[in-house]
């Protein structure tokens, strides 16, 4: 059962409500050329993998490099870094912790190497897995409360745990002083190189008068100076959000965090921009585990005190869609989707193409490698990774008179997956700098 847990709603307010349900962000799109859709839109994935096969060669991924992004043994770390997958995994086969506890301590670390997305005033968005049910918590609350770090307070009132305190102790302990910064942190230095070179409070983030580069260490947070330099202690109560039953996909149970059938009307949820930008993280065990994912409005980055890595950020609107996928006893998928001004669209896509078929982990990181497109508006037309796919698909929807552009790479989309032979795993995008650490 996919539950939404909560002890009261937080409500919007102000302006941030009015973005959310303005009829403008829900828009239906009638004029998508409904031969086009029904080339994607097919049933089943032998019909849509039948498309492709006269040219194997445009396969987006080939067999050797599947075993990398999926993984079926059990402990798994996965995150946007390796460096941060080893970090967490010393940690946690060091410690003898719950998955609560490792759960905490995973969004320490990350508050520290990606301080763009897991910031105290980030959106927070948790799933635990404990005795076959996933329950989901999302802190949200405009400014000036700080969703994470607050959500943090309730987590470990909620969940039993000792005080975030012992936490805020055991993370300056057992990190090191430094850690590296990956290629998502990285890529978002580089794009704000101007405005952070301007302000002096954010020498942290130069090296020798140089932005600092992937690979290259960050100071660690002096987590237990959090408190006093946050201020805002008080815990934060999730959201009740709704879940929503869809009954667009026979013979399969699907409830998500959002609404998912409106794409079957043609309804596409598509964001304004600047659009989001996001952090996830995943550790799973046998028959315990956790993703949260983190997210905040993209802007300039602003510091908070000189010599400090904490960015103060918005967080999103939205949250990132998830999805429960059941389809029988024992065969599960969790399905998360990232990046885009529509990300939901993808794993509606994905069910389309019935990824709820797939019979182990490896199968569903061959359907997350498929070729996406998405639809938009303002003006309509619709991305397509045509590199992925065939000449001769791309060539049957060029005749169609219907604005189509190119796409490298469309979403990002984690999957979890647990099937009746026993089997559980993750399966995470290639389209990114995702990385799994997955035991040998």
């Amino acid at each position: 059962m996919f539950s939404s847990t909560s002890s009261s709603i937080t409500p919007f307010n102000g302006e941030a409500n009015q973005r959310i349900l303005a009829p403008a962000s829900y828009v239906r799109v009638k004029h998508f050329p409904l031969l086009l859709v029904g080339l994607f839109f097919l049933s089943g994935c032998t019909s849509y993998i039948n498309l492709i096969d006269d040219a194997p060669e445009a396969l987006p991924l080939k067999q050797s490099l599947v075993q990398k992004l999926s993984c079926d043994k059990m402990p798994i770390v996965a995150s946007q870094s390796s460096e941060d997958n080893k970090t967490l995994d010393d940690v946690f086969n060091s410690l003898n912790l719950t998955i609560e506890e490792e759960l905490i301590l995973a969004i320490l670390q990350q508050m520290a190497v990606r301080p763009a997305t897991t910031s105290p005033w980030a959106r927070l968005q948790v799933s635990i897995l404990k005795n076959n049910k996933w329950t989901s918590f999302d802190y949200y609350k405009a400014a000036p409360a700080k969703p994470l770090w607050q959500g943090l307070q309730d987590l470990t009132v909620r969940l039993k745990l000792k005080p975030l305190n012992h936490y805020l102790r055991l993370a300056e302990k057992i990190f090191p002083s430094s850690m590296e910064i990956g290629s998502p942190f990285a890529q978002y230095l580089e794009k704000y190189k101007s405005p952070l070179s301007e302000d002096i409070a954010m020498g942290q983030f130069f090296k020798a008068g140089q932005i600092l580069k992937s690979g290259e260490s960050i100071p660690s947070l002096k987590w237990t100076r959090l408190p006093k330099l946050l201020k805002d202690n008080e815990p934060l109560s999730p959201l009740r959000s709704p879940v929503f039953n869809s009954t667009s996909f026979e013979s399969t149970k699907v409830q998500c965090n959002f609404d998912i059938d409106l794409y079957s009307k043609s309804v596409y949820l598509v964001r304004p921009d600047p659009g989001v930008n996001y952090n996830i993280l995943a550790r799973l065990k046998k028959n315990t585990g956790f993703v949260f994912i983190s997210s905040v409005e993209l802007q300039d980055p602003k510091p908070i005190q000189a010599g400090v890595t904490i960015l103060r950020q918005l967080p999103a609107l939205r949250p990132a869609p998830i999805c429960l996928v059941e389809r029988e006893k024992d065969h599960q998928l969790l399905m998360s989707s990232l990046k885009g001004r529509d990300p939901g669209q993808h794993l509606y896509n994905l069910l389309q193409y019935s990824i709820d078929r797939a019979t182990k982990i490896e199968e569903v990181g061959t359907y997350l490698s498929f070729p996406r497109h998405q639809f938009l508006y303002g003006p309509a037309r619709m991305l397509y990774e045509s590199s992925r796919g065939s000449a001769t698909n791309l060539e049957s929807f060029l005749k169609m008179d219907f604005p189509i552009y190119h796409s490298p790479a469309l979403g990002e989309v984690w999957v979890w997956g647990k099937f009746q032979d026993g089997s559980s795993g993750l399966s995470v995008d290639e389209r990114t700098q995702a990385s799994l650490r997955c035991p040998k």
